[in-house]
């Protein structure tokens, strides 16, 4: 029963970020049209999706975002928690995307990614767009103030130190956000990244990660988790990963992945999910993985699983 998906509707970005080579790998993967998105998500198999991501790429890139939503959503009648990711380039596009559906969907949460303060920014980002990603967090707080904010940080070579951490929970408080923050991740499956050396943290970096979130993130069950992870290089987060089973990562041209760690196709825009029993997580995939959107899917959903 999949009560989660992550749908990559671009994998066009205009940042160039260093933990990331989705920008520079020029894939040209075909894009669903707004029909072929009506059609996938009408499958039986997505039915009871109750938490929905968009992402890319940058999805705004996309000039029928609204559409693709508006067609994702129409398919998706039990949606009430929806996501969108974005390096917040494109805040007026962001701010009048939520207000469309914050008058749709119960919870919406713009996720925004921002590295630490303006000079980190750009270094870890390519780009100088902190003013812009700051700019959309305020924007649509003052359009809807129900509209939850999220700023989102990967922590590299450049920012995994005390004054970055500090600077982002600053800015957190000063904008109504909460933050979230993760160790770059390398795969060659969504990143493209895994000979990228500029994501490996020191020791003493580690440390001051660790310091960090012992003293402000105890309470938050994924930073909980990642504290494991950051002391042990093991992060067991359940019993058992639920990827491909209660959720799912689906690529611009329809193709279905059990996350975004995954090598593994499960499904495509003519068949929909075509496996739907995985009893080798691990085998093509890199596990244990450290990302939200693995984690908050399994502790949320993973009791409507009818699989045990």
């Amino acid at each position: 029963m999949i009560k989660n998906a992550t749908v990559m509707v671009t994998n066009k970005c205009n940042s160039k970020c260093i933990m990331c080579n989705i920008w520079s790998t020029k894939i040209a993967e075909r894009e669903m049209t707004i029909e072929e998105y009506k059609d996938f998500f009408s499958r039986l198999e997505f039915r009871e999706v109750e938490d929905l991501n968009i992402s890319g790429g940058e999805p705004t890139l996309r000039n029928d975002i609204n559409e693709v939503i508006d067609a994702i959503l129409d398919s998706m009648p039990k949606v009430r928690m929806f996501f969108l990711s974005t390096n917040g380039t494109n805040p007026e596009k962001v701010r009048d995307l939520f207000l469309r559906y914050s008058r749709r969907i119960k919870d919406v949460y713009v996720c925004v990614s921002i590295e630490g303060d303006r000079s980190t920014h750009k270094k870890v980002r390519g780009i100088d767009s902190y003013n812009s990603a700051i700019k959309t967090i305020k924007l649509c707080k003052e359009a809807n103030p129900n509209i939850h904010s999220i700023i989102s940080m990967t922590l590299t070579s450049i920012n995994s130190n005390k004054e970055s951490l500090d600077h982002i929970k600053k800015i957190s408080e000063e904008t109504g956000s909460t933050y979230s923050f993760r160790r770059g991740w390398k795969n060659d499956t969504y990143y493209h990244n895994c000979t990228n050396t500029k994501i490996d943290i020191t020791e003493k970096q580690k440390g001051e990660v660790i310091d960090f979130m012992e003293k402000y993130c105890i309470a938050d069950p994924f930073m909980k988790t990642q504290i494991k992870y950051f002391k042990n290089d093991s992060m067991l987060m359940m019993k058992k990963c639920y990827a491909g089973d209660i959720f799912i990562l689906v690529r611009p041209d329809g193709s279905v992945y059990p996350c975004i760690n995954s090598s593994r196709k499960i499904g495509d825009l003519d068949r929909g999910i075509f496996i739907k029993s995985i009893g080798d997580l691990g085998k093509y995939e890199t596990c244990p993985c450290c990302t939200e959107c693995c984690f908050y899917p399994m502790l949320n959903w993973s009791s409507y699983s009818t699989k045990e």
